[in-house]
C-alpha cells in the first residue's frame, strides 16, 4: 500500500529579472508631465477651466469635437510669455536652451533660439559647436552670418577646441569657412595642430598638415609638435595600465606623421648635392708644359743618378789600377 504524497502549499516562482513586470501605465499629465489619476491636478488646466463659461464648461469637456481646441488650448497656455520673468533669468534660460540644442545637433532650434530669442552668436557659443556638434556642418556659416568670429579670440579659438576634442566634422568646417590655423592661442603661443598633438588626436593632426601647416611650428616657449608628441609619448607610456592602447596607436602614429612630414620637407628644401668637376683639357695641356718646364722626368733623373756613380767607380779603379802598376 502506497501512502499518499503530501505537498504542502506552493511556492511563489523567483522573479526573473530579464522578465518585464506589467505594472499599470500612469497616466501623465500633457502640461507637467507628472504621473497623476485625473488631468484636474494640473494648476494650469485648472485656470483653463475657470476662464470657460459656467454653462459651456461641461459641454466643452464631454463633446468629442471639442477635445482637440482642448488640447490645443493646453499647448498655448502650456508655452507661457518668456515676458514675465526678469531679464537675467530670461536670458539664462534661451542660452540653455541654445547650448542644449548644440549638443543634441538641431540646427533648427538653435537658429529659433538665436533668430527669435535674440541669443548671442559669441565666440563661446561657436566654440560649443565645435566641441560638440554633430548634425548639418552649415551651423559654421548659421553663426557667422549672425556675427560670430570664425577666429575667435586669443583666448579662445574655434579651431583649437575642434582639433582638441578630435571633432574631424567641424575642423575641416571651419577650415573651409577660413578659419587660420596658425593663430597663437593665450601667452604660450600654440596654435591648433599644438592641441593636437598634446591631446592625441591623429586625424585632427593630419587634417591641419595636409592644410598646410608647418611640421616644425615653434609656440613662444620653442616647442614644436613633435617635441610635445615624444614627450606626450613616453608620458602616457609610463602611465597607460593596458598597452597598447587605442591612445598610445594614435600617439605613436602622431609621432611617425609628424617626422615623415620633417624629412619630406627637409628632403625637399636641402640644395642639390654639386657635381662632379669636369676636367678641362686646356688646364691639362698648360700643366703639362709646365711640369716639362720645370725639370725632366723621374727616369732621366735617376739614369743621371746612375750613370753620375758608374763614372766615379771606373775613375777609382783606374786609380787602383795605376798603384798597383807602380
Amino acid at each position: 500500500m502506497t501512502r499518499p504524497v503530501e505537498r504542502g502549499p506552493s511556492s511563489p516562482k523567483p522573479l526573473n529579472p530579464l522578465t518585464p513586470l506589467n505594472f499599470p501605465k500612469a497616466r501623465t499629465c500633457a502640461l507637467c508631465r507628472t504621473p497623476v489619476l485625473s488631468v484636474a491636478h494640473c494648476p494650469l488646466l485648472e485656470q483653463l477651466i475657470a476662464a470657460l463659461p459656467l454653462n459651456s464648461m461641461y459641454a466643452h469637456v464631454i463633446s468629442p469635437c471639442s477635445h482637440q481646441e482642448l488640447k490645443q488650448a493646453l499647448r498655448d497656455l502650456g508655452k507661457g510669455d518668456l515676458n514675465n520673468i526678469p531679464a537675467g533669468y530670461r536670458t539664462d534660460a534661451v542660452k540653455g536652451a541654445a547650448y542644449r540644442a548644440i549638443r543634441k545637433s538641431d540646427l533648427p532650434m538653435l537658429t529659433t533660439c538665436i533668430r527669435d530669442f535674440k541669443v548671442r552668436a559669441s565666440t563661446k557659443l561657436l566654440c560649443e559647436a565645435a566641441v560638440d556638434w554633430s548634425g548639418d556642418p552649415a551651423v559654421v556659416g548659421t553663426l557667422m552670418a549672425h556675427g560670430a568670429r570664425v577666429n575667435g579670440h586669443q583666448d579662445e579659438r574655434p579651431l583649437a577646441a575642434a582639433a582638441q576634442k578630435g571633432n574631424l566634422l567641424m575642423l575641416r568646417a571651419l577650415l573651409e569657412a577660413g578659419a587660420d590655423p596658425m593663430k597663437p592661442i593665450g601667452e604660450e603661443g600654440e596654435t591648433a595642430l599644438h592641441y593636437a598633438v598634446r591631446f592625441g588626436r591623429f586625424e585632427s593632426v593630419r587634417a591641419l598638415l595636409d592644410h598646410g601647416v608647418p611640421a616644425d611650428l615653434p609656440d613662444q616657449q620653442g616647442r614644436t609638435p613633435l617635441s610635445l608628441a615624444e614627450k606626450g609619448l613616453v608620458m602616457h607610456v609610463q602611465t597607460c595600465g593596458m598597452q597598447p592602447c587605442s591612445r598610445c596607436e594614435a600617439r605613436i602614429q602622431i609621432r611617425g606623421e609628424l617626422r615623415w612630414r620633417l624629412g619630406k620637407s627637409g628632403a625637399a628644401s636641402a640644395p642639390p648635392p654639386p657635381a662632379p668637376a669636369q676636367p678641362d683639357p686646356a688646364s691639362e695641356d698648360s700643366s703639362t708644359d709646365v711640369e716639362e718646364y720645370d725639370g725632366t722626368e723621374a727616369s732621366d733623373v735617376c739614369e743621371n743618378e746612375y750613370d753620375e756613380e758608374g763614372e766615379e767607380e771606373v775613375i777609382d779603379v783606374d786609380d787602383e789600377d795605376d798603384s798597383h802598376e807602380l
